[in-house]
């Protein structure tokens, strides 16, 4: 499995793309963390890509997380 967020750094949105080997497309869990490890969003998605609002977020650095029955993968995404 293989994420990508763009834009990174973000200002108002991100769009979060998920490459998955597994067919059909599994269940997937993501999550967006601060640096203190509090949880800013979580949601399961059934797609492979998911749009975040993060205009109202206050800049920093933020971890997504995005894990399935099968593999989990942590990026980092810079909110401007």
């Amino acid at each position: 499995m293989f994420i990508q967020c763009k834009p990174n750094p973000a200002e108002r949105n991100t769009v979060i793309t998920i490459n998955s080997a597994q067919a059909p497309i599994p269940e997937f869990v993501l999550q967006i963390r601060n640096t203190e490890g509090l949880i800013l969003y979580k949601k399961r998605i059934y797609s492979k890509r998911e749009i975040i609002r993060t205009e109202n977020w206050p800049a920093g650095i933020y971890f997504i997380d995005v894990h399935s029955e099968y593999k989990r993968v942590i990026k980092r995404l810079i909110v401007m």
